[in-house]
């Protein structure tokens, strides 16, 4: 099994201003560059986060900066065991994960993903 469950990725290129790379908001919508979350999907989480990009990236909330953020390095992958959201129950807004890089851009992915182990 991959990274990630199912289709539920959205992929975003960062750069060096805080940019959006999940976004769980629940329209049944796409989300421009970030992809579709269906909206049959009842409660959405863990998330992982992959760095496929030449830079490290920094993950944070919207407001991330080099300096709060957890680096991720090029090739990384992290995973947020406790994240949940319930679509519909949070406002448009919450639940987002950011990112940002020091210089340059690297494309990151955001999704579902249950298989996260804890050591």
């Amino acid at each position: 099994m991959g990274f990630f469950e199912g289709n539920i990725v959205q992929v975003s290129s960062v750069g060096n201003s805080a940019t959006v790379v999940w976004n769980p908001t629940n329209s049944g919508s796409t989300f421009g560059p970030l992809g579709t979350i269906p909206s049959s999907t009842a409660s959405i989480g863990p998330v992982g986060i992959a760095n496929l990009g030449p830079q490290t990236i920094y993950v944070g909330g919207a407001s991330v900066t080099v300096a709060t953020g957890l680096p991720v390095p090029p090739g990384g992958q992290i995973g947020i065991r406790r994240y949940s959201y319930t679509p519909g129950v949070a406002s448009s807004n919450s639940g987002t994960i950011s990112a940002i890089t020091a210089t340059g851009t690297s494309t990151v992915q955001a999704g579902v993903n249950t298989n996260i182990t804890v050591y």
